[in-house]
């Protein structure tokens, strides 16, 4: 696959940021979960009337403009652990032309193809950016935007509130005058740093998602009427309404648990790891435009080492405890005044507990319900949004789980395993029984 770079240029906020925003304070909760890089790509397939690419391309820049100057400590550059200097740098934005058709990417994803599609990394160090674009136009008249974020100071809730806000400034929407398009910066203030930050969360769940070997990348779709059976399969007395990322969160963990018991010959402990938003769970609960990286971990352990076989039921009521447990608990300590304190006492007891050798543990992050799948740039919603990757993981790390919304109400999960394990879990014919992989889209 072809693909030529047209061209590629620097979008600065439509207005000078005032100079009493300059500094802007990252949280504590922002310095421990560390940077990394958030990659997706949104296929648009080709509408009746084909887009004028050059006034598209040129509305595309102008309503990203317009949208920095709201977000305008994404337009700036990292200075220090606990600062961003908001100095109007900009976002990375390319234009590129893919000779082929958007089927020939799509129909039979080929995800060794998608990074092709997506601007080089160009990020943090010197000459980096904290946001990055790259439109594709397809020989069919489709197009593709990819969007990369440097999750410094913002999480996918403010990712996609970002990516909502743009989409409408872009389609001439008047929803962009709405409240919900005007960013809160308060995270600081809530989650004010002490001290500097010793380490983070991310240094611990690397530390323990190190693989030696190699790993492997697969998409699995599970169906609304898969997850709708999974909830009566999933369901007890305890946990009588399982949600739908419960019972697929749940099942995965069960089945990578399977698999690993096969490669390694014994039942180890295990540890599943859900990134929760807090938002919704503080008191009082904060608005969805609350911009920055507010959220918590919920943690479930399974210590069934003595079961013949890992029960789905108990998996579910282990991850619907560890939740209540986030939200009563938990959520309520960090927002009080010895937050920061709470937080770095809960590092330091994860990062003993995590050293331990014989420890499976499974990370999960959940972009469900999130709208990717609804941004309209004017021109429609696309007909699907991808992770960006090829199906090896030069990373190495492996035990990650990312849930997204499907085209029928379904989820995909995107799950990194190591490879052994991952060759079972593609052969698992119950597992199968509810997961499809990587079924083919059509547009």
């Amino acid at each position: 696959m072809e693909v030529e770079i047209i061209s590629q240029e620097i979008i600065k906020p439509s207005l000078p940021t005032p100079d009493h925003l300059k500094i802007f304070k990252r949280s504590f909760i922002d310095q421990i979960t560390g940077g990394y890089l958030v990659r997706f790509i949104s296929f648009y397939p080709r509408k009746e009337s084909k887009l004028k690419i050059n006034e598209v391309t040129n509305q595309l820049k102008t309503s990203l403009s317009q949208t920095l100057t709201r977000y305008y400590p994404l337009a700036g550059i990292y200075k220090d652990d606990s600062t961003i200097e908001c100095n109007d740098k900009g976002a990375l934005f390319v234009t590129a032309h893919v000779h082929c058709n958007m089927n020939e990417l799509i129909n039979q994803p080929k995800f060794q193809q998608f990074h092709k599609l997506g601007t080089s990394s160009r990020f943090y160090g010197d000459g980096s950016f904290q946001v990055s674009v790259q439109f594709n136009t397809f020989s069919c008249g489709g197009v593709a935007i990819f969007t990369c974020f440097y999750h410094m100071i913002m999480d996918i809730t403010t990712i996609s509130v970002f990516l909502k806000c743009w989409a409408a400034m872009a389609s001439g929407s008047q929803d962009h005058e709405s409240a919900f398009f005007y960013p809160e910066y308060r995270s600081a203030v809530l989650f004010p740093v002490k001290d500097s930050v010793p380490f983070g969360f991310s240094v611990i769940i690397k530390s323990l998602s190190l693989n030696e070997g190699r790993s492997t990348r697969k998409r699995f779709v599970f169906s609304s009427a898969a997850i709708s059976e999974l909830k009566v399969k999933g369901s007890s007395d305890r946990v009588p309404d399982p949600t739908s990322v419960e019972v697929v969160s749940s099942f995965i963990w069960k089945h990578a648990m399977t698999a690993a018991k096969v490669v390694q010959g014994v039942q180890e402990p295990s540890v599943l790891v859900h990134a929760a938003d807090m938002r919704r769970r503080m008191v009082p609960p904060l608005p969805e435009y609350s911009a920055g990286n507010i959220i918590s971990m919920i943690i479930a352990e399974y210590d069934g080492i003595d079961e013949c076989e890992v029960k789905f039921g108990r998996l579910v009521e282990l991850l619907r405890v560890a939740k209540e447990e986030n939200k009563n608990e938990f959520v309520p300590k960090i927002q009080s005044s010895k937050g920061y304190d709470v937080m770095m006492k809960f590092l330091e007891e994860w990062g003993e507990k995590c050293s331990r050798k014989g420890l499976n543990t499974y990370q999960f992050t959940c972009w469900c319900k999130m709208g990717l799948n609804e941004v309209d740039f004017g021109w429609g919603k696309p007909v699907w949004t991808s992770l960006v990757g090829g199906t090896e993981v030069e990373s190495m790390y492996k035990n990650f789980v990312v849930l997204l919304d499907g085209s029928d109400g379904g989820i995909e999960a995107w799950l990194i395993l190591e490879q052994q394990e991952t060759a079972i879990l593609e052969n698992d014919q119950e597992f199968l029984a509810y997961a499809s992989l990587n079924p083919g889209i059509i547009s």
